[in-house]
């Protein structure tokens, strides 16, 4: 009796179908292993001074959930700036004022480390180390407030949740006092008239009020304070006359020389001729 082989009537799950269960496993087991080599950050202070030259040191203890594959491990540090301490000069105020002015919308400063889990005592890798490393003003940092996130550098995981950090330090003073322009006052109109009138030698203000209207006469001195003596229409055309004629003219009279000598022949002739007549 000849058999024939049972052939099962169920039909197979498709290509699609199986890739898929393969991938979510896949997807299981990466999570299940990131979940096992995660681990949380103890801070040694977050409350951070200053050093002299300029910089903030980070102490931090990583804990892994397990020791890493490989001793010395990428952590990548996001500090995100949320608040400035501001220092600045105001009106009234003495002393450089501080004021906590919160940020928005920063860029992140990245710092990228090398963390070492390697037990230098026995050359075995450790689930725990202590690291250390410093920010400087020089990339960016100034004294205020950061939210801190520390992943690690291979799988991009979140270790422990994001800490405040406080930087202390004096930033530059900002001066936020109005601006004052000094510089000399212009003189009143009137005042510089008054200024003026001395300067020519018109008198002060108080002789100028106990004198009044009065007009002073040619023969008073201040009279000529002014300027130069102002002649008269007589006295110009005799200098006129004194520049065109001959400058020989008798003090007294108004006649030349030559008029005058001829006066006197005459008058020498008749005295002789009356000498003779006698």
């Amino acid at each position: 009796m000849i058999t024939t082989p049972h052939i099962s009537s169920k039909p197979r799950a498709p290509w699609t179908q199986r890739f898929s269960m393969l991938m979510t496993l896949i997807g299981l087991l990466l999570v299940a292993g990131s979940a096992e080599a995660g681990g949380r950050v103890d801070w040694k202070s977050k409350n951070i001074k200053e050093s002299d030259n300029h910089s903030w040191t980070i102490e931090v203890t990583f804990y892994l959930n397990k020791a890493p594959d490989v001793a010395t491990m990428p952590m990548r540090f996001s500090f995100q700036p949320v608040i400035y301490y501001e220092r600045s000069l105001l009106d009234g105020k003495e002393g450089p004022q501080l004021r906590q002015v919160p940020l928005a919308g920063k860029a992140p400063l990245v710092e990228s480390v090398d963390v070492g889990f390697m037990d230098p005592g026995n050359g075995s890798i450790q689930k725990r180390t202590k690291f250390s490393f410093k920010v400087t003003r020089g990339h960016g940092y100034e004294a205020g407030e950061y939210d801190v996130t520390i992943k690690d550098g291979r799988s991009d995981q979140a270790l422990g949740a994001a800490s405040r950090v406080i930087f202390q330090g004096e930033n530059e003073v900002i001066d936020r006092r109005a601006m004052v322009f000094s510089g000399e006052k212009k003189k009143d109109k009137a005042k510089e008239g008054e200024d003026k009138d001395k300067a020519e030698g018109g008198g002060g203000e108080g002789e100028s009020k106990g004198s009044g209207s009065k007009k002073l006469d040619e023969d008073d001195p201040a009279f000529w304070e002014g300027g130069p003596k102002k002649k008269t229409p007589a006295e110009e055309e005799y200098e006129v006359d004194q520049k065109r004629g001959c400058g020989c003219r008798l003090a007294g009279t108004g006649l030349s020389d030559a008029t005058a000598a001829f006066s006197l022949s005459l008058l020498a002739l008749a005295a002789l001729r009356r000498r003779r007549a006698a």
